[in-house]
């Protein structure tokens, strides 16, 4: 058999693998988005219920009786600075738990009028992204 021809089968077996592999890809990488979505949502429960505590009133005076004003004013801010933390995760969670879909999604493309729906959706998933920005602190 020819160079050529060898090269031309080998061309061709990539080109017929080549679907499966991107599919594969795309399937693992929703996986992947979905558990770090998940873990994000549960660090952010997390913070909720430290921040549901920190921003008691009565912690906070509890705080000032024993090591002065400051404390409480100090958890007061922290309680602040908690809530943005979680909102920032929760925008975060969202962002991400909708590339997961969108990589699953991916995977079932065929052939690229398929995947015009899908590349607008990134586009708008983008755009969102775009809008989530860090805690600020005070």
């Amino acid at each position: 058999m020819s160079f050529f021809k060898k090269i031309g089968k080998s061309v061709n077996k990539a080109f017929t693998k080549a679907p499966e592999v991107v599919s594969s890809i795309f399937k693992k990488g929703g996986e992947v988005a979905k558990g770090v979505s998940q873990g994000l949502g549960k660090v952010s429960d997390v913070l909720g219920k430290v921040g549901s505590v920190v921003n008691n009133p009565l912690v906070q005076a509890g705080a000032s009786s024993i090591l002065g004003p400051e404390a409480g004013m100090a958890l007061g801010s922290f309680g602040k600075g908690l809530s943005g933390v979680k909102k920032t995760l929760n925008m975060g969670r969202d962002v991400v738990g909708r590339a997961g879909a969108l990589s699953t999604e991916a995977s079932g493309y065929k052939s690229l009028a398929d995947a015009k729906g899908g590349i607008q959706k990134a586009k708008e998933l983008v755009r969102d992204a775009r809008g989530v920005a860090g805690p600020q602190f005070a």
